[in-house]
């Protein structure tokens, strides 16, 4: 008798287990979709705004020196960055000459709360020697900040100067 018990109890426990899981799965399966729905769905993503890829995003403006413009030392750069560009309120901008010579390096400051997505305005003041080149051209590179050193994160414009 003590067999029989067990095995019904069992069976009992088995029959409302399976009720459960059964239950469970109705639940999670979704309705039917109708052809009507699926039009007004399509015409939902049809309707989205496009965003901009990342890449194509204007992330960093200079207003200060403006392309080819000739440049003496000091150089103070001036502009808006985006606040990701900045990496605790700073990234690196550096002066090369046309013979790839790094005369100046320094961070640019933000003027602002630059833990944002909006434009923060930067300072930077760049020092360097008018006896360390002989090139009378180079280029301004503000460099994204990167700590993560992943390449994907690696970003720069470069602004032609003349000196």
């Amino acid at each position: 008798m003590n067999n029989r018990m067990y095995l019904g109890g069992l069976s009992i426990l088995l029959v409302f287990t399976a009720f459960g899981f059964l239950t469970y799965a109705i639940r999670q399966t979704p309705p039917p979709v109708t052809e009507n729905e699926v039009a007004n769905i399509d015409a939902e993503v049809v309707e989205e705004p496009s965003l901009t890829p990342p890449e194509q995003e204007v992330l960093i403006t200079v207003e200060k020196p403006l392309p080819n413009e000739n440049v003496t030392s000091p150089l103070t750069i001036t502009g808006n960055a985006r606040g990701y560009w900045y990496f605790e309120a700073s990234f690196p901008v550096e002066l090369i000459d046309a013979n790839g010579v790094q005369l100046a390096m320094s961070p640019a400051q933000a003027e602002g709360e630059w833990m944002t997505e909006n434009f923060v305005p930067f300072i930077a003041t760049l020092t360097w020697s008018s006896t360390s080149t002989t090139a009378t051209s180079g280029v301004l590179i503000l460099h994204r900040d990167n700590p993560s050193g992943l390449p994907g994160n690696d970003a720069e414009i470069t602004v032609p100067v003349i000196f």
